[in-house]
C-alpha cells in the first residue's frame, strides 16, 4: 500500500506540466473542447506513465496480493476527469508527473536551466518511488539488491551539495536505511558465524571430554590388565614352584621306586609305605591337576581379556609403551613358562617311561611275590586303587597336554593378535599424530579467532559510539533542516513565481514582436544591419535572443545611427566608392552617405586613407615644380581607375579588421590588395619621369658637381 494519504490530483499534475511550460493553469479536464496545450500535457502525462509502470512495481506486479517479480505487470491508464487511477500510488504519481514536466519543457522549449531544475527534482522524486517499492516487496526486496541503480540516481556528494533541504532530507534518510540494512546483515552474518563457531567449540569439547573419558578407561583397564598379568606371573611363579617341587618329587620317587623294586621282595611294609608316598603324590598330583585347570580357566580369562585389549589397545594414546614394556616381560615370562613346562613335560614322559618299566618289574615281581599273594591282598587292593588313580593321572595328564596345546594355539593367535595390534597401533598413533596437529592447528585458530572477535568486539564499540554520535548530528542536521524548510519553501514559491512570471513576460514580448515584423510596424535585423555590425551583434545571435533583448538592441542601433550617420556629402564619385567598399564587406549599397552608420563611417575611412595613400608619392600625382618634384593631391574622379580599386580594397580591408561579420572577406581582400600593390609597382616603372642617372651610384660615376645638363 502507498507509504503517504496525500493525493496528488489529475489536474493539479496538468497544471505542474503547464506552469513548466510557461502556459496558464486550467480550472477542469473535463471541458468538451480543450486546449491544445493542455491535451499535449495530458498526452504527455498518459504516454510517460504507460512507461514508468511497464517497469513493474509493487502496485502493479503481484501474485496473491504480494509483490512477485515473475508475475504479470497490469498497466492502469489515466483518466481524463480530476483524478489518477485509485490503483496508481501518491508516489508514482509524483514520479510520473516531475518526468513528464521536463519531457514536455525539453521537447517545446529546450531551456538547458529549466531542464537541470527538473532532472534534479526527478531524481529526487524516483529515489522515493523506489524507497517505497522496497518497503512494500514484503521482504522480497532490500536496498542491496540494486546499489548501481541508486547511485544512478544521483546518490553522490555533488547532487547532494547541489540538492535542496527536502532533496538532502530524502538522501539522507535514503543512504540511512542502506547502511542500516547493509548493517543488520552484516551483523547476522555475523552473530550466525559465532553460533556456528560457538557449536563446533562446543561440540569439540564435548569430543575432547569423551577422549578423556575414553582414555581414562582406557587407562583404569590397561591398569586393572596390568594387575591380573601381575597376578598372573605371581600364580605362573608358584606353579613353577609347584612343578619345580613336584618335579623333584617324582625324582625321589623314581629313585625310591627303584629301590622298592630291590626291597619289595622282602620288605612289604616298604612297599606299603612306598605306595602312601604315591597316594601322597597323587594328591599332589591331583593338586597339581586343580592347579593346571586353574591355569588354563586363568589363562582362558586372560585371552579374553587380552582380547578385549586389543580392542582398547585402538584407542590407546599415552600408556602404551609403559603396557609394550610389560607385555614384554610378560612374553619373556610365558617363553620362560614354555620352556619350563616343555622339561616338566619331557620329564613326565621319563617318569611314563619309568613307571612302564616298573609295571613290567612289578608284573615279575608279582610272579615272584606268588608265595606273597595273601599277605599283599591288602597290599593289592591298594594297589589296584594306585593304578586307577595312577590312570586318571594319565588322563588328566592328556587332557593337560590338550589343553596345553590349546592354549599354545590361542598363545600363537595371541602374538599374531599382538603383531596385528603393533601395526594398527602404529597406524594408531600416526593418526594420533596428525590429530594431534590438528588441535594444535585448531588452537591457534580459535587462539586467532578469539582475537578477531575481541577486535570485533572493541570495533562494533567504536562504531556504537560513532553511531550514536552520527545520529545526534543527524538530529541537529534534521532539526535545523526543519527550520530551514519553511523559508526553502517560500523561495522555492518566490522564484517559482518568479519564473512564471519571467516566463509570461517572454511569451508577451516574444508575441508582440512578431505581431508586428507581421504588421511592418517592427523594425528587425536586417533594418539595422550596419549598426547591429558596429556593435558585434551577428545576425544569428539576434534571432536567438529573446524578443525584449531583441527590442533593446534596435534601439541601441538607433541611437547608434542617429549619432555616426552624420555625413552629408554629395559628391558622386564618393557615394560610388562608398558602395564599392560596401559590396567588398557584403553589405547592400546606399542610396546617401548618411544612410546608416557604417556609410558613414566608410566615407571618413576611405577620405583618410585616400589622403594617407596619396601622400606617398605616384606617378600621377608628382609633378615638376621650379625643377623639383612635388606631390600634389588629386581628387578621386582624377585618380586612375586601379588607384581607386586599391583604395577601395583597403578601406574594404580596414572595415572588415574594425567590423568583422565573417572570414570570407578577411581571407579575399588581402590577395587583392597583394595584386593590385603589385599592379602599381609595375606602372611605376613604366610611367614614372625617371632614368639611370636618378641612382646615387650613377651619379657619382659622373660626378656630382656636374655643371651641366645632359638633357
Amino acid at each position: 500500500m502507498p507509504t503517504t494519504d496525500i493525493s496528488t490530483t489529475l489536474l493539479e499534475s496538468v497544471n505542474i506540466v503547464l506552469a513548466n511550460l510557461g502556459e496558464a493553469p486550467v480550472n477542469t479536464l473535463s471541458a468538451s473542447a480543450l486546449p491544445q496545450q493542455v491535451s499535449l500535457a495530458l498526452n504527455t502525462i498518459d504516454e510517460v506513465s504507460t512507461d514508468i509502470q511497464s517497469k513493474g512495481w509493487w502496485f502493479n506486479q503481484q501474485t496473491g496480493g504480494n509483490y512477485s517479480t515473475t508475475a504479470n505487470i497490469v498497466i492502469y491508464p489515466s483518466n481524463t476527469a480530476d483524478a489518477w487511477s485509485s490503483n496508481i500510488p501518491e508516489e508514482a504519481r509524483r514520479y510520473i508527473t516531475i518526468r513528464s514536466s521536463r519531457i514536455a519543457q525539453t521537447r517545446l522549449i529546450g531551456s538547458e536551466e529549466l531542464q537541470k531544475f527538473s532532472y534534479n527534482e526527478e531524481l529526487v522524486s524516483l529515489a522515493i518511488l523506489q524507497q517505497a517499492h522496497v518497503r512494500n516487496s514484503n521482504g522480497v526486496l532490500d536496498f542491496n539488491d540494486f546499489p548501481a541503480e541508486l547511485r544512478g540516481l544521483g546518490m553522490d556528494e555533488v547532487m547532494f551539495l547541489q540538492g535542496t533541504v527536502e532533496e538532502k532530507i530524502g538522501t539522507l534518510r535514503l543512504g540511512g536505511e542502506l547502511a542500516n540494512t547493509a548493517k543488520t546483515k552484516a551483523e547476522t552474518a555475523l552473530i550466525a558465524d559465532q553460533e556456528e563457531l560457538v557449536a563446533k567449540q562446543t561440540l569439540t569439547e564435548v569430543q575432547n571430554a569423551l577422549k578423556v573419558v575414553a582414555e581414562t578407561s582406557l587407562i583404569n583397564d590397561q591398569e586393572a590388565l596390568v594387575t591380573k598379568q601381575a597376578l598372573t606371573e605371581v600364580q605362573n611363579a608358584l606353579k613353577v614352584i609347584a612343578e619345580t617341587s613336584l618335579i623333584n618329587d617324582q625324582e625321589a620317587l623314581v629313585v625310591k621306586q627303584a629301590l622298592t623294586e630291590v626291597a619289595k621282595a622282602t620288605d612289604i611294609g616298604a612297599d606299603t609305605t612306598i605306595k602312601g608316598k604315591q597316594g601322597d603324590l597323587i594328591d599332589k598330583q591331583t593338586l597339581t591337576e586343580v592347579q593346571n585347570a586353574l591355569k588354563v580357566v586363568a589363562e582362558t580369562s586372560l585371552l579374553g581379556e587380552q582380547e578385549d585389549l586389543v580392542e582398547a589397545q585402538a584407542l590407546d594414546v599415552a600408556a602404551d609403551t609403559t603396557l609394550k614394556g610389560k607385555q614384554g616381560s610378560l612374553v619373556d615370562a610365558q617363553a620362560t613358562d614354555v620352556a619350563a613346562d616343555t622339561t616338566l613335560k619331557g620329564k613326565q614322559g621319563s617318569l611314563v617311561d619309568a613307571q612302564a618299566t616298573d609295571v613290567a618289574a612289578d608284573t615279575t615281581l608279582k610272579g615272584k611275590q606268588g608265595s606273597l599273594v595273601d599277605a599283599q591282598a591288602t597290599d593289592v587292593a591298594a594297589d589296584t586303587t594306585l593304578k586307577g588313580l595312577q590312570g586318571s593321572l594319565v588322563g588328566a595328564q592328556t587332557t593337560d597336554v590338550a589343553a596345553d596345546t590349546t592354549l599354545k594355539g590361542k598363545q600363537g593367535s595371541l602374538v599374531d593378535a599382538q603383531a596385528t595390534d603393533v601395526a594398527a597401533d602404529t597406524t594408531l598413533k600416526g593418526k594420533q599424530g596428525s590429530l594431534v596437529d590438528a588441535q594444535a592447528t585448531d588452537v591457534a585458530a580459535d587462539t586467532t579467532l578469539k582475537g578477531k572477535q575481541g577486535s570485533l568486539v572493541d570495533a562494533q564499540t567504536t562504531d556504537v559510539a560513532a553511531d550514536t554520535s552520527l545520529k545526534g548530528a543527524q538530529e541537529d542536521l534534521v532539526d535545523a533542516q526543519t527550520t530551514d524548510v519553511a523559508s526553502d519553501t517560500a523561495l522555492k514559491t518566490a522564484k517559482k513565481d518568479q519564473l512564471l512570471a519571467q516566463t509570461a513576460i517572454e511569451v508577451a514580448a516574444e508575441k508582440a514582436f512578431y505581431d508586428g515584423v507581421v504588421a511592418g510596424t517592427q523594425d528587425t535585423y536586417r533594418d539595422y544591419a550596419a549598426e547591429m555590425r558596429i556593435m558585434g551583434v551577428q545576425e544569428s545571435t539576434f534571432q536567438q535572443t529573446p524578443a525584449y533583448k531583441k527590442v533593446e538592441l534596435l534601439k541601441d542601433a538607433a541611437k547608434l545611427r542617429i549619432v555616426t550617420a552624420t555625413e552629408t556629402g554629395t559628391d558622386a564619385t564618393e557615394l560610388l566608392e562608398v558602395n564599392k567598399v560596401m559590396r567588398f564587406i557584403g553589405e547592400p549599397p546606399v542610396t546617401a552617405l548618411n544612410d546608416n552608420s557604417l556609410a558613414s563611417e566608410c566615407v571618413r575611412l576611405l577620405r583618410d586613407t585616400n589622403t594617407e595613400l596619396q601622400g606617398r608619392g605616384w606617378y600621377f600625382n608628382i609633378e615638376e615644380v621650379d625643377d623639383e618634384d612635388v606631390i600634389v593631391p588629386k581628387s578621386l574622379v582624377d585618380t586612375p581607375q586601379k588607384y581607386r580599386e586599391y583604395l577601395n580594397v583597403r578601406v574594404a580591408i580596414l572595415l572588415t579588421e574594425l567590423y568583422p561579420q565573417s572570414g570570407v572577406d578577411i581571407q579575399r581582400l588581402p590577395k587583392m590588395e597583394l595584386e593590385l600593390r603589385a599592379y602599381f609597382k609595375d606602372r611605376e616603372f613604366d610611367d614614372a619621369c625617371y632614368s639611370v642617372f636618378d641612382n646615387y651610384d650613377a651619379a657619382s660615376r659622373i660626378g656630382i658637381n656636374r655643371n651641366y645638363d645632359l638633357t
